[in-house]
């Protein structure tokens, strides 16, 4: 049931972020975002205070991704922030949520967090021009298919390294009830 709640409130995240500007509700996406990191840290995460160093580093370093994107070209965003867009930096604060609640098929498995990169990057990104929120040229699907595949395999790493006893004694579990 966590999950799903999980899931219903990144997707609100998401959306809030995506279509305030175009609504006009922008200055309600930062109390939106608050509520979800609030319920999700208080009632959903299973380790909150061992997530929190993961998540922020997690959170800098895609926002760290997408700046090197912002600078080559290869998004252009749209409206321009001071160094960053708003609804992008609100969608970094969510997003490493995602690792904690429904992306735990990856644990130990970089090969598949890097093909799930490859694959969902540049998913998440195609509606951004449909919404006026991104431009693209020729190469952006190129460059945001590489920078989350090598994205992914670094948080994927990073979370094994955090969470490695856990992840092991849960392997070890598994193990035990099939054998």
């Amino acid at each position: 049931m966590k999950k799903v709640i999980a899931v219903i409130l990144f997707k609100i995240g998401w959306l809030s972020c995506v279509f305030a500007r175009q609504e006009g509700l922008e200055s309600y996406v930062p109390f939106i975002i608050l509520a979800i990191l609030f319920t999700n840290y208080k009632y959903l995460l299973k380790h909150p205070f061992r997530t929190l160093p993961f998540h922020i580093l997690f959170a800098i370093a895609g926002m760290g991704m997408d700046l090197v994107l912002l600078e080559f070209g290869a998004l252009k965003s749209i409206p321009e922030g001071p160094l960053f867009p708003g609804w992008l930096f609100y969608l970094w604060l969510i997003f490493p949520l995602n690792f904690f609640h429904y992306f735990d098929f990856l644990d130990g498995k970089k090969w598949l967090a890097m093909i799930l990169g490859a694959v969902g990057g540049p998913l998440a990104y195609s509606v951004g021009p449909s919404v006026g929120l991104v431009e693209f040229n020729e190469y952006s699907m190129i460059f945001i298919a590489i920078g989350y595949t090598v994205f992914f395999l670094f948080a994927q790493t990073i979370k094994d390294w955090f969470f490695k006893s856990e992840i092991q004694s849960e392997s070890e579990a598994l193990n035990k009830g099939t054998t």
